[in-house]
């Protein structure tokens, strides 16, 4: 794709993690984690159309390098496991028993 163009948060994670420029429709997304290359506009033609030329300019022309997703780079799946196995769950406390006379 040239450019991912809507609301989705698929556009502030995804698309910048593959090298694609998105625009990002209104305000739905606001304050969520994004990479870079993501360009907010109003829900109003004008400015989607014209921030939607941009990025398909930015892909046309290769000029997406600096483009990055908003996490670490390299296989989650070896950090995910890591994580997971190295957790300690705190124990919850020991009930006690009540003898019913």
């Amino acid at each position: 794709a040239s450019a991912v163009l809507g609301n989705s948060s698929s556009g502030l994670a995804e698309a910048p993690a593959v090298g694609v420029p998105a625009v990002n429709v209104g305000d739905r997304q606001r304050g969520r984690l994004r990479g870079t290359g993501v360009s907010d506009v109003p829900a109003e033609s004008q400015p989607i159309a014209a921030a939607l030329r941009q990025a398909i300019t930015l892909s046309e022309t290769k000029q997406t390098a600096w483009i990055q997703a908003p996490y670490p780079p390299g296989p989650a799946a070896p950090r995910i496991v890591e994580a997971i196995a190295s957790w300690q769950p705190a124990l919850p406390p020991r009930k006690r028993f009540h003898e019913v006379p």
